[in-house]
């Protein structure tokens, strides 16, 4: 299983039925085909808060911002080996992603960090605080009033270009791109009402962003949104998203996910795999792209 996004072709045909499906608001664009139980606070994954494909297939890297662990998941919602992290480095893990040459980046909300993790013997640990990055300064007055808990919420890898994005969860909800080695911001989108970010689930100042992934193939971030109960499908060249919302039928009946806050694309079976923190009811959906 190749985990990344769809074809061109496949993800135009798929842009344009979603883009028809959200405007009627009749068909649906996600049919569930399965869901999996995930917590489990014996191992210290009670707070799920973040999903990426590692190199290894059919496996997820994840992490709960409960504790100090990475986390390797099944697609079928199975937790594998969990790596514990030095005490000093804490909890608060909100977000995970792998890069090409097997090193893991997590991301710490209240700290605004990203520490890359490599596999080395003994394992390899590198901190770096985003608000000392090479360019922050041209971008703080953005930061100013940013609540500790709307601080960074996703992140993700072009695995071409070694480039980094980032995404802020809200007030402001903004998009940062980060050279590979992580000196420098690169650039910052805020991910306005103007750029297709907007949801019938929330009001704008309420619309945050939980998770994000990138996909190689088309060179588009998919960017999960918790308020709004959606996944918008971003073109940083075009600065444009469309919506996809995270709804499906159940038992004959329309059924939104809820507290979503990883997301995975796997490109040649057309799956999205949704990973929720809802207590004790956090899950690993995995829906098929009609």
């Amino acid at each position: 299983m190749k985990v990344a996004s769809s074809t061109p072709l496949g993800l135009f045909a798929f842009g344009l039925f979603m883009c028809v499906a959200v405007s009627s608001c009749q068909a649906e664009t996600l049919k569930l085909l399965d869901s999996f139980e995930v917590r489990n606070k014996h191992k210290g994954y009670s707070e799920p808060s973040g999903l990426s494909p590692s190199s290894v297939e059919g496996l997820f890297w994840t992490v709960s911002d409960a504790d100090a662990k990475l986390h390797l998941l099944t697609s079928n919602g199975e937790l594998k080996n969990a790596f514990h992290l030095p005490e000093a480095l804490g909890a608060d893990l909100e977000a995970v992603a792998s890069r090409p040459d097997g090193s893991v980046l997590l991301v710490q909300e209240r700290d605004w960090a990203i520490t890359v993790l490599k596999p080395t013997t003994p394992i390899s640990l590198e901190r770096t605080l985003i608000r000392r990055m090479h360019g922050f300064a041209r971008y703080a007055h953005l930061f100013g009033a940013n609540p500790s808990n709307k601080g960074p919420e996703g992140i993700t890898v072009d695995p071409e270009t070694g480039t980094v994005f980032l995404a802020i969860e809200g007030e402001p909800r903004v998009l940062m791109t980060l050279a590979p080695d992580l000196n420098e911001i690169v650039n910052v989108t805020v991910l306005s009402k103007d750029k297709g970010f907007a949801s019938p689930k929330a009001k704008d100042r309420e619309l945050d962003i939980s998770g994000l992934a990138w996909s190689p193939f088309s060179n588009t971030l998919w960017m999960l949104s918790d308020t709004g109960k959606c996944v918008f499908m971003f073109d940083p060249k075009t600065n444009k998203a469309e919506r996809i919302d995270l709804k499906f039928r159940k038992s004959g009946e329309k059924t939104w996910v809820k507290n979503a806050e990883g997301i995975v694309v796997d490109e040649e079976a057309h799956r999205l795999f949704i990973l929720t923190d809802d207590g004790k009811d956090a899950r690993l959906f995995v829906f098929e792209r009609l």
